[in-house]
């Protein structure tokens, strides 16, 4: 057998792993009607509010995974919270629950009602705030922030509204606190990075639609400029 015909196996494999991922996602919640009642969500809110959505496609299986994989064991035992910014119908959600994350310690920050009323059926122990990120620290409770998990499009929204949202994740995230941020752009600086976060892991997701890129980044100095 070929080089090529291995790889072409491989990739092969790979791809319906994920598919069959997704379709586990979803199968909780009505199989293929949750499936398409989350798709049709979607496209419903990125037709009426497209720099909102900022996507083609729900988040990939493998996406989410890698999202969850990029928390650091620090945050996975400890009790601080994690806020999870923009998330949508709740494919990273669930991959965040799986990885480790009691429900208690999630906060979901949704801008839109639709995706709000979808996360706290599928998710009936885990809060949800219907907000905007720009206002994070109005919705924290007095409790302390060790990551912020974003699918916030940043580089499609309004850059007063993407200052905002960078100045909100400061202020609120702990000293030692992460932020795990995707991107469509598998390549440059990124809005965070241009504010003047440090990217300490880097993780390119091939399986998604469109490819996509994950960064774990951290806190800035005090003095360093805002984005």
């Amino acid at each position: 057998m070929s080089r090529f015909e291995i790889f072409s196996q491989q990739r092969l494999g790979n791809t319906w792993r994920n598919l069959r991922s997704d379709w586990n996602r979803y199968a909780g919640t009505g199989g293929l009607l949750g499936m398409a009642a989350s798709f049709g969500a979607f496209w419903r809110q990125a037709i009426c509010a497209p720099h909102g959505v900022g996507a083609v496609c729900p988040s990939s299986a493998a996406l989410a995974q890698t999202m969850a994989a990029l928390l650091p064991p620090s945050v996975l035992t400890g009790e601080d919270l994690v806020v999870e910014l923009g998330p949508g119908t709740g494919v990273v959600t669930r991959a965040l629950l799986d990885r480790g994350i009691a429900p208690q310690r999630l906060l979901l920050i949704e801008r839109m009602p639709t995706f709000c009323r979808m996360l706290q059926a599928r998710f009936p122990h885990v809060p949800v705030v219907l907000g905007d990120a720009m206002r994070l620290q109005d919705y924290l409770p007095h409790r302390r922030v060790a990551a912020i998990v974003s699918s916030l499009p940043l580089l499609s929204l309004p850059p007063e509204c993407r200052s905002g949202i960078i100045a909100a994740m400061r202020r609120s995230l702990d000293a030692d606190g992460c932020i795990v941020q995707f991107t469509y752009a598998l390549w440059g600086r990124t809005p965070l990075r241009r504010a003047g976060f440090t990217a300490d892991c880097c993780r390119r997701v091939i399986f998604n639609v469109p490819p996509a890129r994950v960064e774990r980044l951290r806190r800035p100095a005090p003095n360093a400029a805002a984005g």
